[in-house]
């Protein structure tokens, strides 16, 4: 069930990064988190402007997915602050129930390339492997997301298929859908 034991890491430059399960109280970092994810403007289907969620809704999401089973919220944190977080659910209907969806992986910009990202998909895949009836975990990201599919690709993710032009940003300036799996151990 939705849960980790947690995990001190050391990162590439010396930092600390805690990794553990994201509680109700993360509510508000979490949202500042994605804010910043989405000020980037080239990594999520959202847009900022359309960014509705409120920090009530987002701390009842976190109280639901550690009850649920097959789902799973983990954040990185240097020094109080959360500069990472990934979640994984798996589909509700006997069907899906086997498959993971990693649906959200963001590390704060100012943090990446550090081995968070690396210690968040870890986090999933050991977690994944002790979980039962998850089989597979599954992901979207877009084919201008180099750094995301090499770190996909790191924890034993396989691109599976691509959309073509799925993602617009603008006119003229579209990126593809890439489908990536992991059979787990």
């Amino acid at each position: 069930m939705g849960e980790i034991k947690q995990r001190e890491i050391a990162l590439k430059q010396g930092e600390q990064v805690n990794i553990r399960t994201a509680s109700e109280t993360d509510a508000a970092a979490i949202l500042d988190l994605y804010r910043s994810v989405l000020a980037e403007g080239r990594y999520t289907l959202l847009l900022l402007e359309e960014m509705q969620r409120t920090e009530e809704e987002e701390r009842k999401d976190i109280a639901n997915e550690i009850k649920r089973p097959g789902c799973l919220r983990v954040v990185a944190e240097v020094d109080g602050l959360i500069v990472g977080m990934a979640r994984v659910k798996a589909g509700g209907l006997q069907r899906t129930a086997h498959f993971g969806d990693v649906d959200s992986v963001w590390v704060h910009a100012e943090w990446r390339r550090h081995g968070i990202g690396n210690a968040l998909m870890g986090a999933i895949v050991r977690w994944s492997e002790g979980e039962k009836g998850i089989e597979k975990l599954g992901l979207f990201v877009f084919s201008t997301s180099e750094a995301a599919i090499a770190l996909y690709h790191r924890n034993g993710f396989t691109i599976e298929g691509r959309a073509p032009r799925d993602i617009k940003f603008a006119e003229g300036d579209y990126a593809d859908t890439v489908i990536m799996g992991r059979m787990v151990d």
